[in-house]
């Protein structure tokens, strides 16, 4: 895997009724128009065509879960992917001026030969103009907790955030290199509104070679307005060893 973050976009995009009007559709770019529900967009590729968008379920009244099938069509294992899914409620200037926008991030690896389903729900009734996906690789960055800095001024440096900024690694206690392995986080929610739905995992680098373990998802208890909660993944049958650990989490919006 390349260290250089790279990102491809798929845009869904429904112009409304200037297009419908003029009774055409065009491409362009990363990005693709489409009718609701999408006929056109199976196919297209993220990551330098390495990784392709097989299959989809726009959000329906009868079924509002989008379904977005990935599918790695290389030779190689694609790890540690940031999938980002943006639902517009009008075409994409109006939504951010009246109706905004929903967003869902998953943390995925891929396998070769591989096809997963990245699943997002809604939270609103209203009618979805249009999807934004983006793929990305994430920087292998060691998970951090937040610090005192003794300087002038004295501050505090925050920890790593997650999901938007709403979640803060305030603490770690890190013993990989002890039998058994273990570490845990202590991840506070910085906003005024409750968390919920959401999973964990860490990824792995192992320092002397690069071997990269990832542990099962697990749910946490959900965060409420301010809230502080000690997470601990699952290591079991992890040698004990010096590791980058990169922690994730994943919200079903």
């Amino acid at each position: 895997m390349r260290d250089r973050t790279l990102i491809s976009t798929v845009a869904l995009l429904l112009l409304g009724g200037l297009l419908a009007a003029a009774g055409c559709a065009g491409t362009g770019g990363n990005g693709v128009t489409s009718d609701i529900p999408p006929t056109d967009v199976k196919g297209k590729k993220f990551l330098d065509g390495r990784l392709e968008l097989s299959d989809m379920h726009w959000p329906e009244e009868a079924d509002r879960e989008g379904r977005f099938t990935l599918a790695n069509v290389s030779e190689d294992d694609l790890k540690l992917l940031n999938v980002q899914i943006v639902y517009y409620f009008e075409t994409p200037k109006e939504a951010v001026e009246k109706f905004g926008s929903e967003k869902a991030e998953q943390s995925v690896s891929v396998y070769r030969g591989q096809q997963i389903v990245v699943a997002a729900t809604p939270k609103t009734d209203r009618e979805i103009r249009s999807i934004n996906i983006t793929v990305e690789f994430m920087k292998r960055v060691a998970t951090a907790a937040r610090t005192w800095d003794a300087g002038d001024p004295p501050r505090v440096v925050p920890g790593t955030t997650f999901l938007d900024g709403r979640l803060e690694c305030v603490e770690i206690q890190n013993a990989l290199t002890g039998t058994p392995p273990a570490i845990r986080y202590r991840i506070l929610n910085l906003t005024s509104a409750a968390i919920e739905d959401v999973r964990y995992s860490v990824v792995l680098v192992r320092l002397r070679d690069g071997q990269v373990t990832e542990t099962r998802w697990l749910p946490t208890d959900g965060f409420g307005p301010g809230q502080e909660q000690w997470i601990e993944p699952d290591l079991t049958d992890l040698e004990p060893d010096f590791y980058v650990a990169i922690l994730l989490f994943r919200q079903q919006i």
